[in-house]
């Protein structure tokens, strides 16, 4: 099976069925951030953090729509904490994983990794209506780890453990599985880089039968193969 064609087929699926979402985003003209910041500081001053969270999450909104991501990571970040004050947490849980969103986007690899986790550990496993998303916050913080320049397949080894550890859902997932398939592959690279080449493919094939990968995984797949292959296939 043709890697290339693999990846260029899902994503060709993806954008297929994933509409563009820009008519719902707001538009905040640069002359108004002055008067927003103003009600946010008003709305605090009241105890009213709900109301501010509002306006923060379309300050911050309005930055990622710009493509100002190191801002709009920022202003979520702060959103995240209005809204724990207002003691709404499924809206805390959605703009943190925005933030994980926005670091993978960015390409900070170990900031997206550690902000999945975290997610999955201090969030979604706490709730009864979020612990069934914790396994693919596992799953998106292992593939992060794999798709940094420093990959240390030592450590992704461990977090895998660790995660498993952790939630027995996520141990007995097929997402698991196929964590440590690839991982597998990984490691035996330096012994037949030809075989388990088509085991990559096969496993990514498989697995997006199944469960299809969304954009961010794709992506960050389509690194690790570039870090990991190219370089072996180079040598």
């Amino acid at each position: 099976m043709s890697f290339v064609w693999l990846f260029n087929s899902i994503h060709a699926c993806i954008h297929a069925k994933v509409p563009s979402s820009d008519q719902h985003r707001p538009t905040i003209y640069p002359s108004s951030y002055r008067f927003t910041e103003k009600a946010v500081s008003i709305y605090c001053d009241c105890k009213k953090y709900r109301q501010a969270a509002r306006i923060r999450k379309w300050i911050a909104e309005a930055k990622e729509k710009s493509n100002n991501y190191e801002e709009a990571i920022a202003q979520f970040k702060m959103t995240t904490q209005y809204y724990r004050a207002a003691k709404m947490d499924l809206q805390v849980l959605e703009c943190q994983r925005k933030v994980g969103y926005l670091l993978a986007r960015s390409g900070k690899y170990d900031q997206a990794s550690e902000a999945e986790q975290e997610i999955a550990r201090s969030e979604e496993l706490r709730h009864n209506l979020s612990k069934y998303s914790a396994q693919h916050s596992f799953f998106r913080a292992i593939l992060l780890l794999m798709a940094r320049d420093n990959c240390d397949l030592d450590q992704v080894k461990t977090v895998l453990q660790e995660s498993m550890q952790l939630d027995f859902r996520f141990e007995t997932s097929v997402g698991c599985a196929f964590l440590n398939n690839i991982l597998h592959v990984l490691v035996e690279l330096e012994n037949d880089a030809g075989t388990v080449h088509h085991e990559f493919a096969d496993h990514i094939f498989d697995y997006n039968e199944l469960y299809p990968f969304d954009e961010i995984d794709l992506e960050l797949l389509e690194r690790i193969y570039s870090l990991h292959f190219d370089s072996e296939m180079d040598e």
